[in-house]
């Protein structure tokens, strides 16, 4: 319309109905404001033309290409490369499981690059070692409260307490069939507690590397199983948020008791320091008047 700007010409077309998938904005340089137009989506075919007239005082300059849509190939291979095309920089599905992330372009006279890939047994290690750690300091944890050395602990007898330990005991036996922690280098002492030879660990890996996914977040993995045995406990309504509006709730009712009670035993102390203040009168009035005989 008569008087719009180069704002204003922005927002209609990002807000066109018609936009075929161009985003517009505006770019200062040099101390003079330009118009941009580009892809919402990059590659060859997301590639637009741009055709207008009339437009030439508002924009102040001509119209020219800054960028020219195109895709990224790569060949793969030395001898017969196989090329491959993609819209963005960002390739996935050429290698299983691997994004291959293109930074720049490569010189025809430079060296191939070669990408290998492998599992870190490092990372792995330490994942697990985690998991040992944090088993083990739950059980700790567990056990204090049962039993603190020669002292009961604060929840000794609770059946839930004890539930959820052998629960945790149990989870570490229910392996896929022909898995055991031992093969995974994981073994369980006298106390329950556990401990990780990170070389068996990493020797098993390396003959099947799917081993441990299976072992332990397949479907029928350990930890899968683990997770949904212990959610039960720590869900909103699970058995520890239970167990613990149960006892606030009768740590309520026993306080309101006690307070009961307190009560009651004050108007007897009163009534009873009464009688023996009157009492202790009486006592002393028939002493002076014994001493008159």
């Amino acid at each position: 319309s008569a008087g719009a700007t180069v704002k204003d010409l922005v927002t209609a077309i990002n807000n066109s109905s018609d936009n075929p998938g161009v985003r517009a904005s505006l770019v200062r340089t040099d101390g003079k404001v330009s118009l941009l137009l580009s892809g919402k989506e990059t590659g060859s075919a997301n590639a637009f033309s741009v055709s207008m007239s009339g437009l030439d005082e508002v924009l102040g300059s001509t119209p020219k290409e800054i960028t020219s849509a195109q895709d990224a190939i790569v060949q793969l291979g030395s001898t017969s490369p196989v090329s491959i095309t993609s819209s963005s920089n960002k390739l996935t599905g050429v290698i299983s499981g691997v994004t291959l992330q293109l930074t720049k372009a490569q010189e025809a006279s430079a060296t191939p690059i070669t990408v290998t890939v492998a599992e870190d047994t490092s990372a792995i290690s330490g994942s697990v070692q985690e998991f040992v750690d944090g088993y083990n300091t739950l059980m700790k944890s567990l056990k204090t409260l049962v039993s603190n050395g020669d002292t009961k602990g604060n929840l000794a007898g609770d059946s839930m307490v004890k539930n959820l330990m052998s629960q945790m005991s149990s989870s570490l036996r229910e392996l896929p069939s022909g898995i055991t922690l031992t093969s995974l280098g994981i073994k369980s002492d006298k106390e329950g507690l556990l401990s990780l030879d990170s070389t068996t660990l990493k020797s098993a890996l390396e003959d099947n590397p799917e081993l441990l996914s299976s072992a332990l977040t397949g479907t029928s993995g350990m930890l899968t199983k683990m997770n949904s045995m212990t959610e039960t406990y720590t869900k909103l309504t699970g058995t520890i948020k239970t167990r613990k509006t149960s006892l606030e709730k009768q740590q309520t009712q026993i306080s309101d008791q006690q307070e009961a009670f307190d009560t009651r035993m004050e108007k007897v102390y009163q009534r009873y320091l009464k009688q023996f203040t009157q009492l202790s009168s009486y006592m002393s009035q028939m002493d002076q008047t014994s001493s008159l005989f």
